[in-house]
C-alpha cells in the first residue's frame, strides 16, 4: 500500500462529509462522531503506513480494515450524491415531478432511514479502528511542506563514477573484438546477466562508452527494452522512427541500416524470455557484417537462453574493498571523518550488510551522508537491527530505508509515479 495513499482518501472524504448534499439529510449528531473519529486517525495514518513497513502483521491487518471501512465509506457518500442527482432531475422534468410528487414522501423516508443505517455502521466501524489504534503507540505526523526542486538527469556516465568495474570492463570489450572461428553468425549475442542493483546497466554504459568502442563499431545504439518486447518499437527506436510508421517500412529501413556494417547494440533492463519474438527481431538485424555485436542486460538466464547461443558475463558483486570505497566516497566529506573509528565501524557494518550491491550501497550512503553524523549510532540500532529482524529480502529492504526518509511530498510522488508502467514517457506541462 503506497505511502500516504489512506492519508489522502480520509482527507478527501472529510470534506465530502462536510459537503452541503450530505448535510442536507439531518444527520449532522452520526456525520460529526465520523468525522472526529476519522480526524484522529488521519493524524497518525502516516506513523502507521510507514510501521506496515517494519513487517509488522498487525499493523498491516489494522491499515487494511481501515481502508476497508474507508472504500465503503467513499461508496455511502457516492449514494447521496447520486440521490440528489436523482431528485434534481425528477424535479426540473414536469411529468417526472407529479410521479416524484406521488412516491416522493415514502421514497425520501426510505432513503433516509437506509443511509442513517449505513453511516451508524460505518462510524461504529471507524470508531473501533480509532480504539484499537491506541494499543499501537502511533505518533503523530503530518506531511512535510516544502519546495519542489527540478533535477535534470542525463544518459551519459563518466569512468569515475563506476567504482570496482575496471575488471569486468576489460572482459566484456574482449568479448566485443572478438571475431574469432568460434562464431558462427556475424552477428553474436553477449549477455550480462545478474541481480537488480547490481549496475548491469552502468556496466554496459561504461563499455559502450569507451573510446576503443566506438571506434572499432561503425554503427552504434542503445535501446532500453524493458518489460515490454515490442519487435516494431525496438525496431523504430534503432532507426530513430516514429512508432506511428508502418511495420513494412520500418523493417526495410533497418535491414538497409545495418547491412554490409560493423554495428554495436545495447538492449538494456531486456525481460523478453520468448524466443520466437526474439527470431523476429534478429530476421531484421542478421545483415550486419562479421563481428556485429548485441549486448543485452537482464536479470534471468531465460532470457539469455531465448536469445540462442549467447556468451554469458555474469554480473557479481563487488568485493568488500570496493564496497568500503563506493560507500566511502558517498558517505564521508572529507579524510578527517574517516579517522573517526566509530563513524568508520557503523559504515563497515552497513557495507557488510549490503552484500556488494552497488544499488544498495549508493542508497544507503547517500542517506547516511544527508544524516547528521550523531544519528548513525542510532540508526545502526534501530533501522539495522529491523533488517536483520526481516531475513530475507534484506537488499530491497535496505534501498527501502532511503524511502522511508524521503519527506512526505517526495514519497507522494513515487506512488503517483508507481501508477505508470516502466520506462513509460511522461509528458512535460509547461
Amino acid at each position: 500500500m503506497a505511502e500516504g495513499l489512506l492519508f489522502n482518501m480520509i482527507d478527501k472524504l472529510i470534506g465530502k462529509l462536510g459537503s452541503t448534499v450530505v448535510e442536507g439529510w439531518n444527520m449532522r449528531d452520526d456525520l460529526q462522531k465520523l468525522v472526529e473519529n476519522m480526524s484522529e486517525i488521519k493524524a497518525v495514518v502516516l506513523d502507521a503506513e510507514e510501521q506496515q513497513g517494519t513487517n509488522n502483521h498487525q499493523v498491516q491487518l489494522w491499515l487494511e480494515n481501515l481502508k476497508d471501512a474507508l472504500d465503503d465509506a467513499d461508496d455511502v457518500l457516492d449514494d447521496f450524491n447520486t440521490e440528489d442527482l436523482r431528485r434534481q432531475v425528477m424535479t426540473s422534468n414536469k411529468k417526472a415531478k407529479k410521479f416524484c410528487i406521488f412516491f416522493s414522501s415514502s421514497n425520501q423516508l426510505l432513503f433516509s432511514y437506509k443511509m442513517v443505517q449505513k453511516i451508524k455502521e460505518l462510524s461504529k466501524r471507524i470508531e473501533a479502528l480509532n480504539i484499537d489504534k491506541r494499543s499501537f503507540n502511533f505518533t503523530n505526523r503530518t506531511p512535510e511542506q516544502r519546495v519542489l526542486r527540478q533535477r535534470e538527469t542525463h544518459s551519459f556516465i563518466r569512468e569515475e563514477e563506476v567504482i570496482g568495474r575496471d575488471k569486468e570492463k576489460k572482459e566484456l570489450i574482449e568479448l566485443l573484438f572478438n571475431t574469432g572461428n568460434n562464431l558462427k553468425e556475424n552477428v553474436s549475442v553477449i549477455s550480462i546477466i545478474g541481480i537488480g542493483g547490481l549496475g548491469k546497466t552502468a556496466l554496459a554504459q561504461l563499455v559502450y562508452g569507451d573510446k576503443e568502442v566506438q571506434q572499432h563499431f561503425e554503427l552504434k545504439k542503445w535501446v532500453c527494452v524493458s518489460d515490454d518486447f515490442d519487435v516494431k518499437g525496438i525496431a523504430s527506436k534503432i532507426i530513430e522512427s516514429k512508432t506511428s510508421v508502418e511495420i513494412d517500412k520500418v523493417q526495410s529501413i533497418l535491414r538497409e541500416k545495418v547491412e554490409g556494417i560493423r554495428y554495436l547494440l545495447v538492449l538494456d533492463d531486456n525481460w523478453n524470455e520468448d524466443r520466437d519474438l526474439w527470431l523476429q527481431l534478429m530476421t531484421l538485424l542478421k545483415d550486419g557484417t562479421e563481428g556485429s555485436k548485441i549486448i543485452i542486460t537482464a536479470r534471468s538466464e531465460k532470457v539469455a537462453k531465448a536469445s540462442g547461443p549467447s556468451s554469458i558475463f555474469n554480473l557479481k558483486g563487488l568485493d568488500e574493498k570496493e564496497s568500503w570505497r563506493l560507500y566511502s566516497q558517498l558517505t564521508f566529506e572529507n579524510f578527517r571523518e574517516l579517522e573517526n573509528e566509530e563513524l568508520v565501524s557503523i559504515g563497515k557494518e552497513i557495507v557488510k550488510k549490503c552484500s556488494g550491491v552497488p544499488l544498495a550501497i549508493r542508497s544507503i550512503g547517500s542517506l547516511m551522508y544527508s544524516m547528521p553524523k550523531k544519528d548513525w549510532s542510532t540508526f545502526k540500532n534501530k533501522d539495522l537491527m529491523k533488517i536483520d529482524e526481516q531475513g530475507d529480502n534484506k537488499i530491497l529492504q535496505l534501498i527501502k530505508l532511503s524511502y522511508d526518509h524521503l519527506p512526505f511530498h517526495l514519497k507522494k510522488c513515487f506512488a503517483f509515479c508507481s501508477l505508470f508502467p516502466k520506462d513509460y514517457l511522461i509528458p512535460k506541462q509547461h
